[in-house]
């Protein structure tokens, strides 16, 4: 483990290191999470929830049968197997 000091500015803010950004995969502008947990901060990425993806995707204003979805991805597969991204 590498301890590392930071310094808490005016607005109450502390840098993370380039070397723990890149061991927890925190880029610019991802949300963290923090907990105290026994007189310590505990600071990881914030994972996005269910919930919080909730309503993100407007609903389709005519909804789609099961055959014309089934037609939409056979036609999705075909596009990426001729492009060569397919499986």
């Amino acid at each position: 483990m590498v301890a590392h000091r930071g310094v808490v500015t005016r607005k109450g803010q502390v840098t993370l290191p380039a070397d723990i950004r890149r061991a927890l995969g925190i880029h610019e502008g991802d949300p963290v999470d923090f907990r105290v947990e026994d007189g310590e901060v505990r600071v990881r990425p914030a994972r996005a929830t269910l919930a919080g993806g909730y309503g993100s995707i407007p609903a389709l204003a005519v909804p789609k049968s099961d055959a014309e979805i089934a037609a939409i991805v056979a036609d999705e597969r075909a596009a990426q197997y001729r492009e060569g991204r397919g499986a």
